[in-house]
């Protein structure tokens, strides 16, 4: 993603460009993962699709103590993760997946779905470098 270090604090007026938001299309299983900027402008761009046959999208944010907050002005990290699954509901070995999906906080995501999907779980924790840009 290109940044070009354009950060409108600590109010608006701000670039709408700056905002991002990523979505799964509406519907039950696998889905498109979206991508949308200036989602929050009068003329948001068309959501542009970034990955297919996905399950579960989590967000988690963490303060500088570890600990889960709601708090914008207290995030220090964002933990991602992401469920993908295969296409086709077979397996080649027949295997029903019985697994259970958590979070890094060890959260419930996707209960065992007790399908033939093979399923892959990707998870990463992203450190916000412009924290305390507003004070």
């Amino acid at each position: 993603e290109w940044y070009n270090g354009d950060i409108d604090l600590p109010i608006p007026p701000y670039d709408p460009q700056e905002d991002i938001r990523y979505f799964l299309t509406a519907g039950a299983g696998p889905r498109p993962l979206m991508r949308q900027t200036a989602f929050s402008s009068a003329t948001p761009s068309t959501p542009q699709r970034v990955a297919d046959n996905v399950q579960v999208i989590d967000f988690e944010y963490i303060d500088s103590d570890g600990a889960v907050t709601t708090d914008p002005n207290e995030v220090h990290a964002v933990q991602v993760t992401l469920i993908v699954c295969s296409d086709s509901p077979v397996l080649m070995r027949k295997q029903k997946d019985l697994t259970n999906y958590q979070n890094l906080q060890g959260e419930l995501i996707l209960p065992a779905p007790n399908d033939f999907r093979r399923r892959l779980i990707l998870s990463s924790e992203i450190r916000v470098r412009n924290i305390g840009l507003a004070t």
